[in-house]
């Protein structure tokens, strides 16, 4: 069977007394360069005692590297892995100019959904029985999945973005009183599931003092609200 050798190997000769044919066997020649590839085929038994060498392999596959294949192997993968990491760097870097890396992420998911963030828009707002801020145009809760329409939510709240010009009433009309807001239902507001940053906006809402303690908080908007009348 046929053997191929190392690329630096350009003759050998086995004898007979070492189970070969005698004959000097070359590397091919073409167009004055040495092929790259030799592979050796010699029917005397050269084949049989080149298997078991170092310098040759049974299959184009298997031939061993010379020093300097392995030295240059060994570059490009040092240089590659380099390469990858100055890459990963670059890309954590233009991450972190995100600021909040998961928070950039929810508003670019928002905006894939079709949906703009709240603080990008003027929609009114809707307070659902848990507390968490909706747009008007939706039907349930994007945080608890509660629905608006159950007549619990808070009413439609108009918000101001920064550039919006204040509308002035013209002279000689009147100002429309703002309608009463309905209170907030605090007995379907669960403590475990609402947070308490939620519970202190309820309270600015409301005009209650905030609290460090969710029961505070609540009492505090319970009290606020007995207040009101």
């Amino acid at each position: 069977m046929t053997v191929w050798a190392r690329n630096d190997v350009c003759a050998v000769s086995i004898s007979p007394d070492h189970g070969g044919c005698g004959e000097a066997h070359t590397r091919p020649v073409v167009k004055g360069a040495p092929v790259k590839v030799w592979a050796l085929t010699c029917h005397g038994g050269c084949e049989d005692h080149l298997r078991g060498n170092s310098l040759w392999a049974g299959t184009p596959e298997g031939v061993p590297e010379t020093p300097d294949e392995t030295n240059i192997r060994l570059d490009v993968e040092r240089r590659g892995q380099l390469e990858q990491q100055s890459t990963m760097a670059s890309a954590l870097n233009d991450l972190a100019k995100l600021g909040d890396l998961p928070g950039a992420i929810a508003q670019l998911a928002q905006i894939m959904a079709g949906s703009v963030p709240q603080q990008l828009t003027s929609q009114p707002l809707l307070l659902c029985r848990n507390g968490h801020r909706n747009t008007a145009t939706v039907k349930f809760c994007g945080e608890c999945g509660a629905d608006l329409n159950d007549g619990v939510g808070k009413a439609p709240v108009a918000e101001v973005t920064a550039g919006d010009d204040p509308v002035t009433p013209e002279a000689g009309t009147q100002r429309a009183e703002p309608a009463s807001e309905p209170k907030i239902d605090l007995a379907n507001l669960d403590p475990e599931t609402t947070s308490l940053a939620t519970l202190k906006e309820i309270a600015s809402q409301v005009g209650a003092p905030t609290a460090r303690s969710k029961a505070e908080q609540i009492s505090l908007i319970q009290q606020a609200q007995q207040n009101q009348g």
